[in-house]
């Protein structure tokens, strides 16, 4: 069971929350970032730090406070969070169901806000990912009774055929099968870093994406899918955090891009019109490091029209000439038209770009988000 401790974030929270007296624990910096590029606060369950050259993202109040999440665990069809609530005398209590009702699938996002009894300025926000099979109707600390939590010393149940343990866990992928191969637990769970209260509530929207691996028995990688440090029981999740531009301007699209592939290297971000139609070939951000969103201030030199999306243009994100991810602006909009004056946030999730497909690990991915949710304007 979930212990009664939480884990707390120790990063500097200037991003956030613009707040006096707000002192760290500890902070380094690290990383170059690409043209433009800005620092996001990124987490894992050991650590966490500011990373990017960028500076502090100081974009104005524009509207209500938000927080959208996006699933970009490698080793996860499908999550859920829990969402701890304060209690007076005693440890924060997660007495109510995952959210959303129905999980995310891997690129999906879901937005918290204080419609969900949360109060930003007061409250510290608490958040448990589960990876797998959860109980909908049960509240979360039910959950937990049933979780594997990756990284806790403690003993799997043995594959069928008299598999060991995580410890026995050969060479090779997860999920490749074979007589001595070690199961995923169907449920996983692992504790977020804590946002402390007060931070955000800067009038803005922020993205928290889920990256790496929540690792377990039976999730055996070599760094091309989890990144670098993963080990099945030292889980290589980061929670990547940072305040999204929602500013507009007339007939222009507004686009930023964040790095969330924690086992690929800098990428160059380009929109390539359709060879049979027209709109013109822009690099939109290069030389993007893993944790950095860029460009800092959103790319707003074109409209739709102009980029040619409407004649299949594509966003075209790549690390060399043989790793590469592409695809239409119109898919990644789904069932929403991309439309001017509207603020966007490219999110690349997945493995090391241009990696073979592999059983039990997500492909690579672009999420594409609309980000002016609660922008006083709309």
């Amino acid at each position: 069971m979930l212990a009664a401790s939480s884990l707390h974030c120790s990063t500097d929270h200037e991003q956030l929350a613009e707040r006096p007296g707000a002192a760290a624990t500890s902070s380094t910096a690290t990383g170059s970032g690409g043209f433009g590029g800005a620092g996001v606060t990124s987490h894992t369950s050991t650590q966490s730090s500011t990373t990017g050259n960028g500076g502090t993202l100081q974009y104005p109040r524009d509207g209500k406070d938000v927080l959208t999440l996006v699933h970009g665990l490698v080793d996860a069809d499908q999550i859920a969070l829990c969402l701890g609530r304060a209690s007076e005398d005693g440890p924060t209590r997660f007495d109510a169901p995952p959210l959303p009702a129905n999980g995310l699938a891997y690129g999906e996002s879901f937005t918290l806000s204080e419609a969900e009894e949360l109060d930003f300025e007061n409250d510290a926000l608490e958040l448990v990912a589960l990876a797998g099979e959860f109980d909908a109707d049960a509240d979360c600390a039910d959950n937990f009774e049933h979780a594997y939590w990756p990284g806790r010393i403690q003993e799997p149940e043995p594959a069928a055929g008299g598999a060991a343990g995580a410890a026995g866990a050969g060479a090779g992928l997860a999920g490749a099968g074979g007589a001595g191969a070690v199961r995923r637990p169907p449920l996983r769970a692992q504790v977020l870093p804590t946002i402390p209260a007060n931070s955000l509530v800067l009038g803005r929207h922020y993205v928290m994406a889920l990256a790496g691996c929540m690792g377990g028995p039976g999730v055996v990688d070599n760094g091309i899918h989890c990144g670098a440090n993963f080990a099945p029981h030292t889980p290589s999740v980061r929670a990547l955090l940072v305040p999204v531009s929602r500013d507009v301007q007339p007939g222009r699209l507004s686009f930023q891009f964040l790095h969330a592939s924690a086992a690929t290297a800098q990428v160059d971000v380009q929109s390539v019109p359709n060879m049979f139609g027209s709109g013109v070939h822009v690099y939109l951000t290069s030389r993007v490091g893993f944790g950095i969103i860029a460009p800092k201030q959103p790319y707003q030199s074109y409209s739709g029209e102009e980029l040619g999306i409407p004649d299949g243009a594509e966003l075209v994100v790549y690390a060399g000439t043989a790793n590469e991810y592409r695809e239409h602006w119109r898919d990644l909009a789904g069932d929403d038209a991309i439309a001017d004056e509207r603020s966007y946030l490219a999110i690349l999730l997945g493995p090391s770009l241009g990696s073979a497909n592999a059983d039990g690990f997500n492909e690579s991915r672009v999420t594409l988000l609309e980000t002016g949710l609660g922008r006083d304007d709309d």
